[in-house]
Order: structure tokens, then C-alpha cells, then sequence
């Protein structure tokens, strides 16, 4: 009857599904199977590389850690006594054995404390300077403080104490900086330093006496922070204040003696195209190589506004400006 046929077809349709679904349970057990296997390799490879990379591995020891030091006050004092220093932090080779090799930092104005810029100026002349002692090179390492000029003198003044003392406090602070990164310098010059202004009372008397210096008026606008005479264009762009800042331009007329940049500008030309490597990289190079193809304005070398500064030989009332003063820590030190 057609009742019979209708329970018999469920009957079939109920046992071909019991099939298919027998048949996809089998198939992810044996999936499953399979990426346990899987599995299984592949750590037991692991296992073999790690044991293989355990039998050759060989043993660093890092001597040259950060020193935590938790009181801030204390962080910014540096010790007496300094911190070892690590490997290669020393020349492997006695003077005059090796290839000359001389690295320097820009020395660090004393008007602010130190910061992550420092640390990473340091760490990276650090890094070439150990690098360079590893090869055997006879190495000097330069770092040290720019502690002179007119903001300094405003600093101290808003904190009533001398330029000195405050030159004493920032200085330090970049000392302690280093001696935490196990910064490696061989010299630490300070532009207070008595050798430091010899050499520049020095430098001046030879440029003096070749007739490189001359007195002479300067009026224009003066940038205080960067402590430096802008262009009247740049003046104007920036409405005649500081485009830091906000502050008014300070407008400036002074006597100061002016170095002949223009004597100098032919040879200078020559020294780079024949010298490749003197600047680099190259882009840099022909950079300068472009601006001297212009005419040089003679460079105002001194300043009379202010006393925080090296005294000019044969002057009363003047001080050297930075050309003269900060720039020189590379050979007085």
C-alpha cells in the first residue's frame, strides 16, 4: 500500500544520512589524527634544533649595563669615582701603533638639563668609537659642555646665581648621563676650562696677526635662543618675533670685530672638491660646495652686550663669540 512505500523511503533516507554522517565523523578523526602527527614532527624538529643550537651556542658576557639610580637629585651628580666601563673602552693598541682614528660629539649647552637627544648622540659616538678600538685603531673619544654666551647669563640671573654655578650644575648632569650609559670618552672638555681658553686666546692672536680680525658696527636683529643675527628677510617673514617662542626680536646695533670669511672661501672650495670624503654624505658635500659659490658675509666674532665669556686679547669690552669659543673645544681638547 502507499502507506508502506512512504515509511519504507523514510526509513532509507534515515539510514543514508546515518551513513554521511558516520562517514564525516571518520574523516575528522582522521584529520585530527593527521595534525597531531603533525604537531608531534614538528616539535620533536624543535627539539633537535634546540638541542643542535645548545651544543654550539657560546657564552656573551655583557659587562657594559645602565646603572639605575632612583633619587632624580642624585641621577643629575656625577661620581668621583666613575663606573668601569666594559670592554674596548680603552685603545688595544699603544699610541702610535695604529691608524689615528678622532670622534666627537657636539659638546652640550649648559642651559637646560640632559635628555633622551643627548643620550642618543652619545651612545651612537660611543658605539663607533668601541667599534673602531675593536679594529685596532689608536682612538680619541671628545665629548663636553658649551658653557658660555648670553642665554646662559640670563639663566643664572633668573635663578640668582652666578654663570658658573649654573654652568657647574648642567655639566654635571651630562657627566652623570654618561657615566650611567658607560659612555667610553677619553676627554671631557668644558669651555671654562683654562686650557680651553688659552687655546682660543691663542687661535685669535694668530688670526689677528695675519689680519683675518677686524673692528667694525653691526646692526641688525638679534634671535636670543639661538643666540645669533637673522637676515632682515627672516625677520620680516617672522613678523619680527622668535617663531619658538613668540618673543620680539631683540633690534641690535654693536660694535664687533668681523672675521674675513671671503679670504678664506677659494681655499676652502678646493679643500672639499679635492678631498671627497672631508663631508659626508655626499648631498651634504655638494650642499656646501653650492652655498660657497655665493659671496660670504665677513662672520661677527665678538660680542660686547653681555661679559659671560672669553676675554679678547687687547680688549676691554669684548668677548669672543661662538665661532671663536665653542667651535675650538675640537683642538683645545
Amino acid at each position: 500500500s502507499s502507506g508502506h512505500w512512504v515509511e519504507a523511503s523514510a526509513d532509507k533516507a534515515a539510514e543514508k544520512a546515518a551513513r554521511k554522517k558516520a562517514k564525516a565523523a571518520e574523516k575528522a578523526a582522521r584529520a585530527a589524527k593527521a595534525a597531531e602527527a603533525k604537531a608531534a614532527r614538528a616539535a620533536a624538529a624543535a627539539a633537535k634544533q634546540n638541542a643542535s643550537a645548545k651544543q654550539h651556542r657560546k657564552e656573551v658576557v655583557i659587562d657594559i649595563l645602565p646603572e639605575p639610580v632612583p633619587d632624580v637629585e642624585e641621577r643629575r651628580v656625577a661620581k668621583t669615582t666613575p663606573p668601569p666601563l666594559g670592554a674596548v673602552a680603552h685603545n688595544l693598541v699603544k699610541p702610535g701603533d695604529a691608524e689615528k682614528y678622532y670622534i666627537t660629539t657636539a659638546i652640550n649647552y649648559t642651559n637646560g638639563w640632559a635628555h633622551i637627544g643627548h643620550a642618543y648622540e652619545a651612545v651612537a659616538a660611543d658605539s663607533l668609537a668601541r667599534w673602531n678600538r675593536v679594529y685596532g685603531r689608536d682612538v680619541e673619544f671628545s665629548t663636553g659642555a658649551d658653557e658660555h654666551g648670553q642665554k646662559i647669563a640670563q639663566k643664572a640671573e633668573s635663578k640668582g646665581k652666578t654663570p658658573k654655578e649654573i654652568c657647574d650644575i648642567y655639566a654635571s648632569a651630562f657627566q652623570a648621563l654618561n657615566q650611567r650609559l658607560r659612555i667610553s670618552n677619553d676627554v671631557y672638555i668644558r669651555t671654562t676650562d683654562e686650557r680651553h681658553i688659552k687655546t682660543c686666546q691663542k687661535l685669535w692672536e694668530m688670526a689677528n696677526a695675519k689680519g683675518d680680525i677686524y673692528l667694525d658696527k653691526y646692526t641688525g636683529y638679534y634671535l636670543v635662543r639661538e643666540e645669533r643675527y637673522v637676515t632682515d628677510a627672516e625677520a620680516k617673514e617672522w613678523d619680527y618675533k622668535d617663531p619658538s617662542t613668540g618673543k620680539p626680536l631683540t633690534e641690535m646695533s654693536e660694535e664687533s670685530y668681523f672675521f674675513r670669511m671671503g679670504k678664506y672661501q677659494q681655499k676652502l672650495i678646493d679643500h672639499i672638491k679635492n678631498h671627497p670624503d672631508f663631508i659626508k654624505p655626499d648631498q651634504y658635500r655638494q650642499q656646501i660646495l653650492a652655498r660657497l659659490e655665493e659671496p660670504l658675509r665677513d662672520l661677527s666674532c665678538s660680542r660686547r652686550t653681555f661679559s659671560w665669556g672669553i676675554p679678547i686679547p687687547g680688549s676691554d669690552d669684548h668677548v669672543m663669540y661662538v665661532w671663536f669659543d665653542a667651535l675650538t673645544n675640537y683642538v683645545s681638547a
